[in-house]
């Protein structure tokens, strides 16, 4: 039963819940006995779920709540009948869903999302305030769940839906005085910086974040902070703080993902302050590390703006080409980009083009790249003097990143190419 059920786990991780589906039908009818089995029925209302067959997922849940009342999985099947309710829009439903699953289960994992199922089924039946005293009305659940920090939590996230900011930041600010221990309170100034963010103050928001990796420093969202304080030091070209930010990053949480990244931005910055040797010697050691070490495609991403910048434009091409090879994320959309700045700094402006636009179509989730990679292209067409295509690249920019400062370029060299 257990190599027939991992066959159908990677159906289902593969996005195929039809094929899942059906190993998890064979399952049950083929080993009756087994303890996969009802895991089995749990995968298959999963799976109905997870392709949008809702009125079939609740069928499924509800059967398995009915032939095994005592199962360990029974409130999961709740909870999820509610979110099978919700998304059908039968949302008093849904509600009665996750009350039941509350009921019987207070003190299970999934309390504070059925609690937040419940806000935001009364919000879509207009009942805002209501959905906003839904917390006040399970403080006794609430106060025994040993959860406390994470419901007001969620309490504060809903406030930030709503665009209630400040209701938002005194829960935040609340958490941090009542359960100064909890998870919950020492990554609270870093979503109070979000909040800021959202409200674009940009001093609140640094001042937030600086309280996060001063009162917090090992929480895991200071490592967010630190990188967002660099990310934003080096936009505004103050390299040497942004190094410091960078350098704390990488020594504080060496055993994560993040230190890799802060890595190849301390010789980024390295580069930017003219120390091309440093940035070189920095990329080298990281390349020095196992193969299989995410420092080692930083490490070449490095090298390859070392080279672009010495001008061996072969040499970059190699490493870009290695990266753009063996990766399909951000840092090889990052690649992609740079093997475009290598030709337009040789001024092969149609070649160029062409590996800028391939940002545009091989790397569709990451936008911080596309936007930069089309204004280029645009570039490269005004250059060529193919005012046509440049206008409708420029034209792109505004429609698709209205917000961005590209939008503002584009749109002045639509009005220089026009002569407005």
């Amino acid at each position: 039963a257990e190599p027939a059920f991992q066959i159908g786990q990677c159906y289902y991780r593969l996005g195929e819940f039809s094929s899942a589906a059906t190993e998890y039908r064979q399952i049950i009818d083929s080993y009756q006995e087994s303890e996969y089995v009802l895991k089995s029925r749990l995968a298959i209302g999963r799976a109905y779920f997870q392709s949008g067959k809702f009125d079939l997922a609740i069928t499924v849940f509800e059967e398995l709540i009915n032939n095994q009342p005592q199962s360990e999985f029974v409130d999961n099947a709740l909870y999820t009948i509610g979110d099978c309710y919700y998304n059908l829009g039968s949302y008093a439903e849904a509600i009665n869903a996750y009350e039941k699953m509350i009921r019987q289960f207070p003190k299970s994992p999934l309390a504070p999302d059925a609690i937040s199922g419940i806000q935001w089924s009364m919000i879509q039946k207009g009942e805002t305030t209501e959905a906003l005293k839904v917390t006040d009305s399970y403080s006794d659940l609430i106060n025994n769940s040993g959860n406390a920090a994470e419901f007001q939590k969620r309490k504060a996230e809903l406030f930030v839906n709503l665009n209630q900011y400040d209701n938002a930041i005194d829960i935040y600010r609340k958490i941090m005085e009542d359960f100064p221990e909890s998870e919950e309170a020492q990554n609270a100034w870093y979503w109070i910086a979000e909040i800021y963010k959202k409200m674009e103050n940009t001093q609140l928001t640094e001042g937030a974040l600086l309280n996060q990796i001063t009162k917090f420093p090992m929480a895991i969202s200071s490592a967010d902070a630190l990188l967002e304080l660099g990310n934003e030091s080096f936009k505004s070209q103050e390299f040497s703080k942004a190094m410091g930010y960078f350098q704390q990053l990488e020594n504080d949480f060496k055993q994560t993902n993040f230190a890799p990244e802060a890595s190849y931005k301390i010789g980024k910055c390295y580069l930017n302050l003219d120390q091309i040797t440093q940035a070189e010697s920095l990329f080298r050691k990281m390349l020095r590390l196992t193969p299989a070490n995410p420092y080692v495609d930083f490490a070449q991403l490095g090298l390859a703006r070392v080279a672009i910048t010495r001008r061996s434009y072969v040499d970059a091409q190699s490493y870009l080409d290695t990266i753009v090879g063996n990766r399909n994320d951000v840092l090889a959309s990052e690649a992609q980009f740079l093997k475009g700045e290598v030709l337009y700094e040789q001024e092969r402006y149609r070649d160029a083009a062409l590996q800028y636009l391939k940002v545009k179509y091989l790397f569709t989730e990451y936008p911080f790249w596309i936007v930069r990679s089309v204004y280029s292209a645009a570039l490269c067409y005004k250059n060529l003097e193919d005012m046509v295509e440049a206008i409708k690249l420029f034209q792109s920019i505004q429609q698709n990143f209205p917000n961005s400062k590209f939008a503002d370029l584009a749109n002045q060299h639509i009005n220089e190419i026009t002569g407005r």
